[in-house]
Protein backbone atom coordinates (compact mmCIF):
# COMPACT_ATOMS: atom_id res chain seq x y z
CA UNK A 1 0.00 0.00 0.00
CA UNK A 2 1.71 3.31 -1.27
CA UNK A 3 0.89 6.35 1.18
CA UNK A 4 0.23 9.98 0.06
CA UNK A 5 1.96 12.63 1.72
CA UNK A 6 0.35 14.64 3.98
CA UNK A 7 -0.07 17.73 1.72
CA UNK A 8 -1.46 15.15 -0.78
CA UNK A 9 -4.38 13.57 1.37
CA UNK A 10 -4.86 17.13 2.71
CA UNK A 11 -5.28 18.24 -1.13
CA UNK A 12 -7.73 15.39 -1.50
CA UNK A 13 -9.95 15.99 1.29
CA UNK A 14 -10.25 19.53 0.40
CA UNK A 15 -12.31 19.03 -2.44
CA UNK A 16 -15.35 17.28 -0.24
CA UNK A 17 -15.14 19.17 2.42
CA UNK A 18 -15.49 22.38 0.27
CA UNK A 19 -18.66 20.76 -1.48
CA UNK A 20 -19.79 20.33 2.06
CA UNK A 21 -19.54 23.80 3.37
CA UNK A 22 -21.10 25.54 -0.02
CA UNK A 23 -23.91 22.77 0.68
CA UNK A 24 -23.90 24.23 4.42
CA UNK A 25 -24.30 27.80 3.06
CA UNK A 26 -26.77 27.19 0.44
CA UNK A 27 -29.13 25.22 3.02
CA UNK A 28 -28.77 28.20 5.79
CA UNK A 29 -29.56 31.00 3.16
CA UNK A 30 -32.50 28.85 2.74
CA UNK A 31 -33.55 28.68 6.07
CA UNK A 32 -32.29 32.13 6.26
CA UNK A 33 -34.42 33.26 3.48
CA UNK A 34 -37.34 31.34 4.92
CA UNK A 35 -37.37 32.72 8.31
CA UNK A 36 -37.02 36.57 6.61
CA UNK A 37 -39.72 36.27 4.04
CA UNK A 38 -42.15 34.09 5.64
CA UNK A 39 -42.77 35.18 9.21
CA UNK A 40 -43.32 32.36 11.72
CA UNK A 41 -46.24 34.16 13.11
CA UNK A 42 -49.71 32.52 11.56
CA UNK A 43 -50.04 34.74 8.49
CA UNK A 44 -53.49 35.54 7.09
CA UNK A 45 -53.11 35.39 2.68
CA UNK A 46 -53.96 38.79 1.43
CA UNK A 47 -53.82 40.26 -1.84
CA UNK A 48 -50.59 41.11 -2.93
CA UNK A 49 -48.76 42.59 -6.57
CA UNK A 50 -47.30 39.74 -8.74
CA UNK A 51 -44.68 42.59 -9.80
CA UNK A 52 -44.15 43.19 -6.06
CA UNK A 53 -43.05 39.42 -5.99
CA UNK A 54 -40.93 39.59 -9.03
CA UNK A 55 -39.00 42.79 -8.11
CA UNK A 56 -38.14 41.40 -4.45
CA UNK A 57 -37.07 37.83 -5.70
CA UNK A 58 -35.00 39.82 -8.35
CA UNK A 59 -33.28 42.37 -5.78
CA UNK A 60 -32.64 39.26 -3.70
CA UNK A 61 -30.69 37.27 -6.58
CA UNK A 62 -28.11 39.00 -8.79
CA UNK A 63 -26.39 36.85 -10.74
CA UNK A 64 -22.73 37.68 -11.99
CA UNK A 65 -21.40 40.56 -13.89
CA UNK A 66 -21.59 38.86 -17.56
CA UNK A 67 -25.06 37.72 -16.58
CA UNK A 68 -28.64 39.60 -15.97
CA UNK A 69 -31.92 39.68 -15.31
CA UNK A 70 -34.58 40.95 -17.66
CA UNK A 71 -38.66 41.25 -16.87
CA UNK A 72 -40.71 40.91 -19.66
CA UNK A 73 -44.82 41.64 -18.85
CA UNK A 74 -47.51 41.09 -21.46
CA UNK A 75 -49.91 42.84 -21.68
CA UNK A 76 -47.17 45.93 -20.84
CA UNK A 77 -49.96 47.53 -18.45
CA UNK A 78 -50.23 44.22 -16.30
CA UNK A 79 -50.28 44.19 -13.11
CA UNK A 80 -52.22 41.10 -11.86
CA UNK A 81 -52.82 40.67 -8.07
CA UNK A 82 -53.18 36.89 -6.14
CA UNK A 83 -54.26 35.88 -3.04
CA UNK A 84 -51.71 33.78 -0.45
CA UNK A 85 -48.95 34.29 1.28
CA UNK A 86 -46.45 36.77 -0.94
CA UNK A 87 -43.28 35.73 1.22
CA UNK A 88 -43.50 32.22 0.48
CA UNK A 89 -44.37 33.05 -3.23
CA UNK A 90 -41.09 35.42 -3.53
CA UNK A 91 -39.21 32.47 -2.06
CA UNK A 92 -40.37 30.35 -4.59
CA UNK A 93 -39.66 32.28 -7.51
CA UNK A 94 -36.27 33.63 -5.61
CA UNK A 95 -35.33 29.30 -5.80
CA UNK A 96 -35.78 29.21 -9.73
CA UNK A 97 -33.87 32.30 -9.97
CA UNK A 98 -30.70 30.98 -7.82
CA UNK A 99 -31.46 27.23 -9.52
CA UNK A 100 -30.59 28.88 -13.10
CA UNK A 101 -27.36 30.46 -11.57
CA UNK A 102 -26.16 27.88 -9.55
CA UNK A 103 -26.46 25.71 -12.69
CA UNK A 104 -26.20 27.97 -15.01
CA UNK A 105 -22.77 30.00 -13.87
CA UNK A 106 -22.73 34.12 -12.81
CA UNK A 107 -23.31 34.80 -16.51
CA UNK A 108 -26.23 33.04 -17.12
CA UNK A 109 -29.16 35.23 -18.49
CA UNK A 110 -32.55 34.45 -17.09
CA UNK A 111 -35.68 35.62 -18.74
CA UNK A 112 -38.82 36.64 -16.38
CA UNK A 113 -42.48 37.00 -18.04
CA UNK A 114 -45.58 37.80 -16.42
CA UNK A 115 -48.29 37.32 -18.65
CA UNK A 116 -51.61 38.16 -17.63
CA UNK A 117 -53.47 37.68 -20.94
CA UNK A 118 -55.98 34.85 -19.79
CA UNK A 119 -58.43 36.12 -17.61
CA UNK A 120 -58.00 35.64 -13.87
CA UNK A 121 -55.10 34.05 -14.38
CA UNK A 122 -51.35 34.78 -14.37
CA UNK A 123 -48.00 32.88 -15.77
CA UNK A 124 -44.57 33.45 -14.31
CA UNK A 125 -42.40 32.44 -16.42
CA UNK A 126 -38.69 31.59 -15.34
CA UNK A 127 -36.41 30.99 -18.17
CA UNK A 128 -32.31 30.87 -18.52
CA UNK A 129 -29.91 30.32 -20.89
CA UNK A 130 -27.62 27.54 -19.02
CA UNK A 131 -27.19 23.60 -20.23
CA UNK A 132 -31.07 22.79 -19.74
CA UNK A 133 -32.74 19.86 -17.77
CA UNK A 134 -31.67 16.31 -19.25
CA UNK A 135 -34.75 13.86 -19.88
CA UNK A 136 -33.28 11.56 -17.30
CA UNK A 137 -34.35 13.88 -14.61
CA UNK A 138 -37.78 15.59 -15.50
CA UNK A 139 -39.88 13.06 -13.83
CA UNK A 140 -38.36 13.33 -10.03
CA UNK A 141 -37.72 17.45 -11.05
CA UNK A 142 -40.30 18.24 -8.52
CA UNK A 143 -39.84 15.24 -5.73
CA UNK A 144 -38.90 16.22 -2.37
CA UNK A 145 -35.50 15.31 -1.29
CA UNK A 146 -34.31 14.37 -5.04
CA UNK A 147 -31.33 16.40 -6.50
CA UNK A 148 -29.61 16.11 -9.62
CA UNK A 149 -26.72 18.49 -8.54
CA UNK A 150 -24.28 17.15 -5.93
CA UNK A 151 -24.41 20.28 -3.86
CA UNK A 152 -28.19 20.06 -4.03
CA UNK A 153 -30.80 19.17 -1.12
CA UNK A 154 -33.71 18.34 -3.37
CA UNK A 155 -36.24 20.24 -1.44
CA UNK A 156 -36.09 23.90 -3.68
CA UNK A 157 -38.45 22.49 -6.66
CA UNK A 158 -40.69 20.65 -4.24
CA UNK A 159 -40.83 23.77 -2.39
CA UNK A 160 -41.99 25.73 -4.91
CA UNK A 161 -44.78 23.16 -6.43
CA UNK A 162 -46.06 23.39 -2.73
CA UNK A 163 -46.22 27.16 -3.06
CA UNK A 164 -48.06 27.56 -6.25
CA UNK A 165 -50.46 24.33 -6.29
CA UNK A 166 -51.19 23.48 -2.73
CA UNK A 167 -51.30 26.79 -1.26
CA UNK A 168 -52.33 28.76 -4.01
CA UNK A 169 -54.12 26.30 -6.20
CA UNK A 170 -52.12 26.63 -9.51
CA UNK A 171 -49.59 24.84 -11.05
CA UNK A 172 -46.03 24.98 -11.34
CA UNK A 173 -44.03 23.29 -14.37
CA UNK A 174 -41.14 22.28 -16.04
CA UNK A 175 -42.21 23.52 -19.96
CA UNK A 176 -38.91 23.39 -21.92
CA UNK A 177 -38.58 20.94 -24.46
CA UNK A 178 -35.97 17.58 -23.91
CA UNK A 179 -32.79 18.00 -25.41
CA UNK A 180 -33.24 22.04 -25.49
CA UNK A 181 -30.69 24.28 -24.23
CA UNK A 182 -31.54 26.20 -20.72
CA UNK A 183 -34.83 25.83 -18.23
CA UNK A 184 -38.09 27.35 -18.49
CA UNK A 185 -40.17 26.93 -15.56
CA UNK A 186 -43.93 28.35 -15.52
CA UNK A 187 -45.69 29.43 -12.19
CA UNK A 188 -49.70 29.59 -13.14
CA UNK A 189 -51.73 31.46 -10.51
CA UNK A 190 -55.30 32.60 -9.96
CA UNK A 191 -55.64 36.42 -9.38
CA UNK A 192 -58.38 38.29 -8.16
CA UNK A 193 -59.63 41.24 -9.51
CA UNK A 194 -61.26 44.05 -7.89
CA UNK A 195 -59.78 43.45 -4.31
CA UNK A 196 -58.03 45.92 -2.29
Amino acid sequence: KIWASPAVAAAELSEPRRRGDEGLARLHRFVDDSLRLTPLTTEEAAVFSVMAVIDEARRECVPGPEGGIQIETRPASANPRCRGHRGRLVLAVLNLLRNAVQVGGTGVRIQISIDARVPRQVTIGVRDDGPGIPEAHRDTLFTNGVSHRHEGFGHGLSFVRQVVETEMGGRARLVSPPGEAGACFELELPTVEGEP
